[in-house]
C-alpha cells in the first residue's frame, strides 16, 4: 500500500514537471514564432498550450498573443474572438479591448475616427 501511494506521488510529480516544462516551451516557440513572422506556427503553439494550461493569467495572454498572430495573417473574425475571450477571462486588462478594437477597424467592422 505505502509502496503504491509513494508510486503514485512519483507519477504525480513527474507529470506535473512534463507538463510545466512542456507549456514554458510552447509558450517560448510560440513567442519565438510571432516575432520570427511565423504566425501560423505560433498559432498553433499557443492553441496547444491554451488546451493544456488550466491558469487564467496564462490563457489570457495566450488569447492575446493568438489573437495578435490571427490579425497579422488577416484572420479578423478569429483575431477578434480571441480578444473577446481574453477580456472575458479578465475584463479590467484594457490591451484586449485595444486590440479587439483595432481587429474590428482592420476587417472593415468599425469606422476610424
Amino acid at each position: 500500500m505505502k509502496q503504491t501511494l509513494i508510486l503514485l506521488i512519483g507519477i504525480l510529480v513527474s507529470t506535473t514537471a512534463f507538463s510545466q516544462n512542456k507549456a514554458t516551451e510552447l509558450y517560448t516557440s510560440g513567442n519565438s514564432n510571432f516575432k520570427s513572422g511565423n504566425f501560423q506556427e505560433a498559432i498553433s503553439n499557443y492553441t496547444e498550450l491554451i488546451e493544456i494550461v488550466e491558469e487564467k493569467s496564462v490563457q489570457k495572454t495566450c488569447f492575446i498573443n493568438r489573437g495578435l498572430s490571427y490579425d497579422r495573417i488577416k484572420k479578423y473574425d478569429l483575431a477578434i474572438s480571441d480578444f473577446t475571450e481574453a477580456i472575458k477571462l479578465d475584463s479590467t486588462d484594457m490591451a484586449s479591448f485595444i486590440d479587439r478594437g483595432l481587429s474590428l477597424m482592420h476587417a472593415g467592422k468599425l469606422e476610424r475616427a
